[in-house]
């Protein structure tokens, strides 16, 4: 993402709201320094330092971060960008806050534990908002984060785990200056743990709730993808089809592509991406339409969405998917089968996005019978299925998956013929293309 003119009204907004992350993440580290309860993997090192020696806990953050600063420098070299050099102002006020915040706090009496654990969850909480805000603020990253993505980017590997390696890094480095300079370990206790385990959480529930926040980010205006390649000059007709979990969408896009004699892209698509993205044929098959919710993905979703030029593998995906998308929509008449082609493609005269859905009872029984399952199984595989859809289209668009205002058509197809559910698509979609 290029960081656009500060007189463009959007970029202003983006900058407040940015600043008021870090000033609320820098509270949130206050109040998990002052619970006593333990600090994050990234405040540890400046925390150890106050304990130990005259200057302020925000004063060895500020440094701290700035040495993160140049080792990004010694990473990336030529690479580096000059605009990066703006996470040192960001590391002052971020450290002259936390101090600010460690002086509000300093008449709160912690000596009962029932206190502590309260300011210990408070600071999970305002940690959490503040890179919600940061993150959605889409502007710069803080050094902590930048160095993360220059390692990643170097070394070649995924965000994710890169992240973790890192965070583990900080923890050590923490201990031995902790065990040399104060003869025993302090600032890693549960509240340590809770932080790594519930911050990336908080972040996803604010995320579910985020509308009110990419309507004052975008002015009201709705925000629209941005291409890795031009929109075609003469698109071709090209229908979407995005579909809750069970087998009976399939047989209903089947159906269609019959009727309006279409090929349908999906497996064929899949094989056009990895030869477009180059990366691991089974990570591709594996990733297109999901996204991992197990414990990596919120030890680091706080930080998994910065910059586009520093993607992890899973935005080198999308792009490829949207490269790919893009070109065949310029190429050929078709239907494309979910991975937000809808949202990549947008709304246009040659263009007809579908949604299927269905009860999920329904959807339920159709699944035991096609992959002969129990129902517990096969409830369990429909809610995966379906959270999976969500949580990607999430990631990829910043919207709640489902709204009918993203498609053309909303299908019920509850007990319907797939024939008859494909005929009513079809008429539709004649309608919209060749409507005078």
């Amino acid at each position: 993402m290029k960081l656009k003119k500060l007189s463009d009204g959007r970029t202003v907004r983006r900058t407040a709201v940015f600043i008021i992350g870090i000033i609320v993440s820098a509270f949130g580290v206050a109040l998990a320094s002052k619970s006593a309860l333990g600090v994050t993997p990234l405040s540890l090192p400046a925390y150890v330092l106050a304990q130990a020696f005259t200057l302020t806990m925000g004063q060895f953050l500020i440094l701290q971060h700035t040495v993160f600063l140049l080792i990004q420098l010694l990473l990336l070299r030529r690479q580096f960008r000059i605009r990066s050099l703006l996470q040192l102002p960001m590391a002052v006020i971020y450290g002259e806050v936390t101090d600010f915040a460690l002086w509000c706090l300093s008449g709160i009496d912690t000596t009962a534990y029932a206190v502590r654990l309260a300011l210990c969850a408070a600071g999970i909480v305002v940690t959490g908002a503040g890179v919600f805000l940061t993150v959605n603020a889409r502007i710069l990253v803080l050094a902590g984060e930048g160095l993360t993505l220059a390692i990643a980017k170097v070394a070649k590997k995924e965000f994710g785990k890169t992240k973790i390696a890192v965070d583990c890094g900080l923890l050590i480095c923490g201990v031995a200056m902790s065990l040399v300079l104060l003869r025993k370990i302090v600032g890693i206790r549960e509240g340590t743990v809770a932080a790594a385990l519930l911050v990336g959480v908080v972040v996803q529930v604010l995320n579910t709730h985020r509308g009110w926040l990419d309507s004052f980010l975008s002015g009201g205006e709705e925000a629209e993808p941005e291409p890795s390649v031009a929109a075609p000059e003469k698109p071709h007709l090209v229908v979407t089809v995005a579909r809750e979990f069970g087998p009976a969408g399939m047989q209903v896009v089947q159906q269609l592509s019959q009727m309006l004699n279409l090929p349908v892209y999906d497996n064929e698509l899949t094989e056009m991406v990895i030869a477009e993205s180059g990366l691991d044929a089974e990570f591709v098959r594996r990733n297109e339409e999901r996204m991992s919710r197990g414990l990596l993905y919120y030890l680091h979703i706080p930080s998994y969405d910065f910059d586009n030029e520093n993607a992890n593998a899973d935005d080198t995906l999308f792009a490829a998917q949207r490269r790919v998308i893009t070109k065949l929509a310029g190429e050929t008449d078709c239907i494309i089968l979910g991975r937000t082609a809808g949202y990549i493609l947008g709304h246009g005269r040659s263009y007809y996005h579908v949604l299927l859905h269905a009860k999920l009872d329904e959807r339920i029984k159709a699944t035991m019978a096609e992959f002969g399952l129990k129902e517990s199984a096969a409830r369990s595989l429909v809610s995966r299925g379906d959270s999976e859809r969500k949580l990607q289209w999430r990631h990829r668009t910043g919207r709640a998956w489902g709204l009918a205002k993203d498609y053309d058509l909303c299908v019920d197809i509850t007990g319907c013929r797939p024939e008859d559910c494909a005929a009513i698509i079809a008429q539709a979609v004649k309608a919209h293309v060749y409507a005078a």
